[in-house]
């Protein structure tokens, strides 16, 4: 009998690169995907905690909605810049000093 030999075509598989190539790869796509992280979760979901108890341990420093006034968009945070922490904790700032 003969043996049939299958033939394999070399598609990118990122699971057989080398190491030092993935490191590489992440860092250079590290800082975009954090923003788009981070405006992707910054109160674009309701606090579970503030959702079930009314109250946050973490106060203003939670990443969650406390409130439905608090909900936001991906796109509203994108467009207000909240990429990075320090913009956020800016823009949450701003909010403290607006409700004294």
């Amino acid at each position: 009998h003969t043996h049939a030999h299958t033939h394999t075509t070399h598609t990118f598989d990122p699971f057989t690169l080398p190491i030092h190539t993935m490191t590489i790869l992440s860092t250079t796509h590290k800082t975009t995907a954090t923003k788009s992280v981070l405006a992707d979760r910054f109160r674009t979901q309701m606090c579970k905690k503030f959702s079930e108890t009314g109250t946050c341990p973490y106060e203003t420093r939670c990443m969650f909605a406390h409130g439905e006034h608090e909900v936001r968009t991906k796109e509203m945070n994108l467009a207000d810049g909240l990429t990075t922490e320090e913009a956020i904790k800016e823009f949450k700032r701003q909010r403290r000093l607006m409700q004294e």
